[in-house]
């Protein structure tokens, strides 16, 4: 220790630390700052595993808050980075639509991309999209007819079964009577791709 050679007034104004600081150090007393920083790292680790680990500052930051804790958002940002702590946020569900590596038989195009059509009710063309509700996921399966480019019928689902599509008319809102002759393929089981 440089006690020997240097007095403790001149190493503590050197370094910037106080006497009683130093002191304290020497004694093996931890400092306030320290003592409430153990507590309050308790409760960052209970509030991050209760998040099972997708919280990260600011969240943290906000529940200690509501908590009644008087911190700020640098402190908690210190305290995770020395315990090693950092959120990760759950990815998020992206229903999957098209499934294109099956070895089922894919539906003959039988509009050979001509999307248009000379009357009513000759060629209907449907899609399917997904929606995010409060309740989670529903899959609309929408069918259009190509004259006049108006909604003919659809059918809302919490899945995407084939029977999504290949139910037989009249569906949740089947607005014209007698679907085309080509509206409904009879290739059950198999997903029909507007690509294909």
């Amino acid at each position: 220790m440089e006690k020997a050679r240097w007095p403790v007034r001149a190493m503590c104004a050197a370094l910037r630390v106080s006497r009683s600081a130093y002191y304290t150090w020497l004694r093996g007393e931890r400092s306030k700052r320290a003592t409430e920083d153990a507590a309050l790292l308790v409760h960052i680790k209970a509030i991050h595993w209760r998040s099972l680990g997708t919280y990260g500052t600011p969240r943290i930051t906000v529940e200690l808050v509501e908590e009644g804790h008087d911190v700020g958002r640098g402190r908690v940002a210190r305290l995770m980075r020395e315990a090693g702590l950092t959120g990760t946020p759950k990815r998020r569900f992206r229903p999957r639509t098209t499934d294109s590596d099956h070895e089922d038989r894919v539906a003959d195009n039988l509009l050979n991309r001509e999307f248009t059509a000379s009357a009513p009710n000759q060629a209907w063309v449907g899609d399917i999209i997904y929606l995010t509700t409060r309740s989670g996921w529903v899959y609309l399966a929408v069918l259009i007819d190509l004259f006049s480019r108006k909604v003919v019928g659809w059918d809302l689902q919490t899945h995407m079964q084939t029977a999504l599509c290949l139910s037989p008319p009249p569906w949740s809102a089947l607005v014209v009577s007698g679907p085309p002759s080509s509206a409904r393929p009879r290739t059950a089981g198999r997903e029909h791709r507007p690509d294909r």
